[in-house]
C-alpha cells in the first residue's frame, strides 16, 4: 500500500480499489492486465518492480521502506513497460498425458533474447537479487505451465458443450440449407466438426472405423468433396446418412487428400470454420512402400509407373508443375499418370503450414518449409497430430492415454475401443501384387534419399514450430517426438545391418 501510494502520486493515476478489489484479497479485478497494459503501463510495471527489488532486499536484510523509496527515486526513467514479453505457450498435450518439457525459451533463430531491467543497487545485492528472481521466475513457470494445462482441459470441455449446443435438435428440413438449385443458402456448419485428413497410408481408415461413438459419427466412406469444390453435394450426405435422432451429434468425414488440395482448406473455412482436424502420419520411406504397393495392387493393370519413375510432383499435365495432389474434376489431370503417389507428398511438412499455425518469418523456418508456394488458410482450427506407431502402440499405459487424449480432442462421451489392427491378407491376389517394392532394395538408394531429406525436414519442423503451436494437440508427446525423430534415420540401415 505504501508503495502503491509513492507510484500514484508519481503518475496520479486512478486510485488502488479501482484495479485491486478489496473484498477479493487484492487480487486483480477482471482482465485488468489488458485493460490497463497501455494507459497505465509504467505504474503496473514499477510495481512489478517493487515487488521483485522487495524481495530481493529483504533477502539481503534491508528495510522493504528504503527500497521503497529507492524504487520510487529511480522509478521516473521507466517511460514504457508492462508489453507482455510472449506468455508460456501451451504444448497442445492434455492432462492425462505425460508431464511437458518447459519451453518458455524462445528459439534463437527468431532473434528474441528475455528483457532485463537494471536498478541503482550495489553489485553485490544485485547479484543476490539475481538469484532469487531466477528462483521465483522458475516457480511461476512451473505454476503457469500447470495452469495452461488445467486451461486446456478447461476451453475443450467447454468446446464440446459449445458444439451440442450449436448442433439443432429436431434438424430442420434439408430444403432450409439448399435452395431450388441445390446450392447451399444458409448456416451449415453444425454439419461437419471433425475431419480425418493427411496422409493416406497412415492409419486414417483405421481411425475413421474407431472413433464411431454414442454421440459422434463418422461416415464410412472418403468424402473428398471440399477438395473438388463441390460442398453443395457434401451437404446432403452430411444431412442424411448420419442417424438423425442422436441431439448434439458430432459428425465427421474422412479424406487424407484434402490437406493437399488446392481448395479444401478455404472451403473448410467457410462452410465449416468450427471443424477440426485429426491428422495422422508416418515415416516417409515406408509411407512410400505402402502407398506405392497399395496403388499397384488396386489399380493394377493401370499403374505401370516403376518408383524411380515417381520422384517430384504428382500433378504433371501439360508439363505443368503443381505443389497440389491431382483433382481430375478440378484439374483434369490425368490420374493414371501418378495416381498421386510421388515423393513430394512426403514433405508433410509443407501440407501442415497451411494451417498458419507457425511464424514463417525467419529465414530458418523458410528454409525448412523449401519457400513452398502452397497456400496458407489461417484459422482457429484445433489440430490433433498423430504418428502411426500410436494407432497400435503396445504400451498399454500410454495407448489408454492415447485413446482418452482422442475422446477429450472430439469431445466425445463413450470410451474409444482398444486400437489393435486385426492381422489380415491385404493383398491376397498374387498377380496384383507383381509390382510390389522392396524399397530397401540397392536399386532404390537414390529414391530414399531424397525421402529420407523431406523426413528429416519435417521432422525438424514440426518438433521445433508446430507442436508449439496453442493449437496443436497431441498425446505424449515425449514419445511422440521420439517417433518423429525416427524419421530422421533411414529404415533400411537396421536391415543392412542385420545382414
Amino acid at each position: 500500500a505504501k508503495a502503491w501510494s509513492k507510484i500514484e502520486t508519481m503518475t496520479k493515476i486512478k486510485p488502488m480499489e479501482s484495479i485491486i478489489g478489496g473484498s477479493r484479497g487484492g487480487k486483480l479485478v477482471g482482465n485488468q492486465t489488458t485493460i490497463y497494459r497501455r494507459r497505465y503501463a509504467s505504474p503496473l510495471a514499477l510495481l512489478a518492480v517493487l515487488c521483485l527489488i522487495g524481495t530481493m532486499y529483504k533477502m539481503a536484510g534491508i528495510n522493504t521502506d528504503d527500497a521503497v523509496d529507492i524504487v520510487a527515486t529511480t522509478g521516473n526513467d521507466i517511460d514504457t513497460a508492462g508489453e507482455e514479453a510472449g506468455g508460456s505457450q501451451m504444448d497442445g498435450m492434455f492432462s492425462s498425458a505425460e508431464n511437458i518439457e518447459e519451453e518458455q525459451n524462445v528459439d534463437e533463430e527468431d532473434g528474441k533474447s528475455n528483457a532485463s531491467m537494471k536498478n541503482d543497487v550495489t553489485k553485490e545485492e544485485e547479484t543476490k537479487g539475481e538469484e532469487t528472481g531466477h528462483q521465483e521466475g522458475k516457480a511461476m513457470t512451473q505454476k503457469s505451465i500447470k495452469k495452461e494445462k488445467a486451461k486446456a482441459k478447461k476451453v475443450h470441455k467447454s468446446e464440446s458443450k459449445m458444439k451440442k449446443k450449436n448442433s439443432p435438435f429436431p434438424l430442420p428440413p434439408l430444403s432450409s440449407l439448399l435452395d431450388e438449385n441445390g446450392k447451399i443458402k444458409s448456416d451449415v456448419s453444425w454439419l461437419l466438426e471433425l475431419i480425418i485428413l493427411g496422409f493416406p497410408k497412415s492409419g486414417t481408415t483405421y481411425l475413421e472405423h474407431n472413433l464411431n461413438s454414442d454421440n459422434s459419427y463418422l461416415i464410412h466412406s472418403e468424402q473428398c468433396k471440399l477438395a473438388a469444390n463441390k460442398t453443395d453435394i457434401l451437404v446432403p450426405i452430411l444431412y442424411q446418412e448420419p442417424p438423425n435422432n442422436v441431439n448434439g451429434l458430432i459428425r465427421g468425414i474422412k479424406c487424407p487428400r484434402l490437406l493437399e488440395s488446392e481448395y479444401a482448406l478455404a472451403n473448410t473455412a467457410q462452410y465449416f470454420p468450427n471443424a477440426n482436424f485429426i491428422i495422422s502420419t508416418r515415416h516417409p520411406v515406408l509411407w512410400f512402400q505402402s502407398f506405392y504397393n497399395f496403388r499397384s495392387y488396386k489399380m493394377h493393370p493401370k499403374f505401370d509407373l516403376t518408383p524411380m519413375d515417381l520422384i517430384g510432383e504428382c500433378h504433371r499435365e501439360k508439363n505443368t508443375k503443381s505443389p497440389y495432389v491431382c483433382i481430375p474434376d478440378i484439374d483434369g489431370c490425368d490420374k493414371t499418370k501418378t495416381y498421386n503417389v510421388c515423393t513430394n507428398r512426403a514433405q508433410y511438412h509443407h501440407a501442415l503450414s497451411r494451417f498458419g499455425k507457425t511464424p514463417m518469418t525467419s529465414k530458418y523456418e523458410l528454409d525448412l518449409l523449401d519457400h513452398h508456394d502452397m497456400s496458407v488458410v489461417p484459422s482457429k482450427a484445433k489440430v490433433f497430430l498423430i504418428e502411426i506407431s500410436q494407432i497400435s502402440d503396445t504400451n498399454e499405459t500410454r495407448a489408454k492415454i492415447f485413446r482418452d487424449d482422442l475422446k477429450k480432442f472430439i469431445g466425445i462421451s463413450s470410451d474409444l475401443p482398444a486400437m489393435k489392427h486385426e492381422s489380415r491378407n491385404q493383398y491376397p491376389d498374387a498377380k496384383r501384387k507383381e509390382r510390389f517394392m522392396n524399397i530397401c532394395d540397392e536399386q532404390y538408394g537414390p529414391l530414399r534419399e531424397i525421402l529420407m531429406d523431406h523426413g528429416r525436414k519435417a521432422s525438424k519442423w514440426i518438433r521445433k514450430y508446430f507442436l508449439k503451436s496453442p493449437d496443436v494437440f497431441v498425446s505424449s508427446r515425449e514419445f511422440l517426438e521420439e517417433q518423429l525423430e525416427t524419421w530422421t534415420v533411414d529404415p533400411c540401415d537396421d536391415i543392412e545391418d542385420s545382414s
